[in-house]
């Protein structure tokens, strides 16, 4: 028994000395913060960067991020970039100009390795680590269309934070860059790139029209990436929503920032789904807990099997469910549409408010706020395919000061949305499917036949 007491009192003593976890958190909500925090953390690092992912294109935005990573590596700073070979559409010329200049590339199952397999496991990561003290962590990746500059955009969430959750995203990034699921690059095509040249899809033809565009700062279309140097240079001078990003003018991230000492980085271990303590248990670990109010923010909403029984054990103890996603006329993928459409009356027959976004821009932010006092947000889009395929990162905080300030931003995307009746129609106008096109509504409905025999792939 004093063996015991002894025992407690040390655990007692070393939490009462240890020292006090704290973190800086930020919203970056708007695709000129986002776009300015990146270009400002690239540019004060001293030691390392890392970056992991699931898109970056060729494009301004590609341009300009990849250009502050040859610089901080032609200075010194030790530059890792680790992107999904399925979405690595960044030119072969390019890459080699970038590892020439002292950065890293790997890509994550990459299709040429004899894994027929991995074709349906990505990386969805979109992570930006700074000298292992500043994180970026949301919903964007490195593409023209998640900040704005596109015909057609995404409506988007990041976060920045300072301290400790750093580190903690720092360790997974290293475990997965070792990883067996991820190689250096070999500067081939990568399949998306040749599935494009085939057959031009229309957010090409939007990323075109974006290039072509004048009067907002930027040059017009991307010179050819044989001429690396050039290439680079094509994302000086860009202006998001008529602010130019400013370069060589350092700012403090942190100024103004939220401070939280519970703040944690979750992810899949290793970059392996099914993981103890992966990503999907932590989620369904948020559902569980909640007593008083569930709100989620997501582009593919898709309930699991899990996540339907974790869902219907919340609502069944009293909690209000609040769910915004995308409308038929704003998503960007029909057969998510259609799966979802298949779901919606369990949805309301449960009680749970569906809020959808109104188009033309797609909803891609990825959020949720528990008991208004756990938020998170991160790249997990709580459908089968972020459950059981793909792996993910993000940030849970639970605290009310932050939890109310990612309230408030899902305030903001709510305000673009209108809500869907207990009888599935949108009640000011009577309409199930608002603003979508005859021939929308045609492909969703053939589209909700397939849907059940690939939920778990969506």
């Amino acid at each position: 028994m004093a063996r015991g007491a002894a025992w407690i009192f040390g655990l007692l003593l070393i939490g009462a000395t240890a020292p006090v976890r704290a973190d800086s958190f930020r919203l970056l909500h708007s695709n000129y913060e986002a776009l300015q925090a990146r270009a400002d953390l690239i540019q004060q690092a001293r030691h390392q960067i890392d970056a992991s992912y699931y898109w970056i294109d060729d494009d301004q935005v590609g341009a300009l991020f990849l250009s502050l990573l040859r610089e901080a590596a032609l200075r010194g700073v030790r530059v890792r970039l680790l992107v999904d070979a399925a979405h690595n559409d960044i030119p072969p010329q390019v890459q080699r100009c970038l590892v020439a200049s002292g950065v890293q590339i790997r890509e994550y199952h990459p299709h040429h390795r004899g894994h027929p397999l991995w074709l349906n496991r990505r990386m969805h990561d979109k992570t930006l680590m700074i000298d292992a003290i500043h994180l970026i962590v949301g919903s964007r990746n490195i593409r023209n269309c998640h900040f704005g500059l596109a015909r057609i955009n995404y409506v988007d969430r990041d976060a920045y934070l300072q301290g400790q959750t750093a580190l903690e995203a720092q360790r997974y990034f290293d475990c997965a860059w070792h990883s067996d699921q991820v190689f250096p690059t070999e500067f081939e095509t990568s399949l998306a790139q040749r599935l494009r040249q085939r057959r031009p899809d229309a957010a090409d033809a939007s990323q075109e029209q974006t290039f072509s565009r004048r009067g907002d700062g930027r040059t017009g279309p991307m010179p050819s990436p044989c001429c690396c140097e050039l290439w680079l240079a094509a994302g000086q001078g860009l202006s998001v929503c008529g602010q130019p990003i400013e370069l060589d003018r350092p700012r403090d991230w942190s100024v103004d920032a939220a401070e939280t000492g519970c703040a944690w980085f979750v992810y899949d271990p290793g970059g392996l789904k099914g993981q103890p303590r992966g990503i999907s248990e932590q989620m369904l670990r948020l559902i569980d807990r909640a007593r008083g109010s569930i709100v989620l923010e997501t582009p593919y909403f898709v309930m699991s099997a899990a996540f339907k029984r974790a869902l219907a054990a919340a609502v069944g103890r009293g909690v209000r469910v609040t769910v915004l996603t995308n409308s038929l006329a704003s998503t960007d993928h029909m057969l998510v549409a259609a799966t979802f459409t298949n779901q919606k009356h369990w949805l309301l027959s449960h009680g749970v408010q569906i809020f959808e976004l109104a188009g033309p821009d797609h909803l891609h932010a990825k959020t949720a706020v528990i008991d208004c006092q756990i938020a998170f947000v991160g790249s997990y889009n709580f459908d089968p395919r972020s459950e059981y395929l793909n792996t993910e990162t993000g940030v849970i905080v639970d605290d009310p000061d932050v939890a109310a300030l990612v309230g408030e931003s899902v305030g903001d995307h709510l305000r673009r949305a209108y809500r869907i009746g207990p009888d599935g129609r949108e009640p000011a106008t009577g309409q199930r499917q608002p603003g979508a096109t005859p021939g929308q509504v045609l492909k969703m409905e053939a589209l909700r036949i397939l849907a059940p025999l690939l939920r778990r792939s969506l």
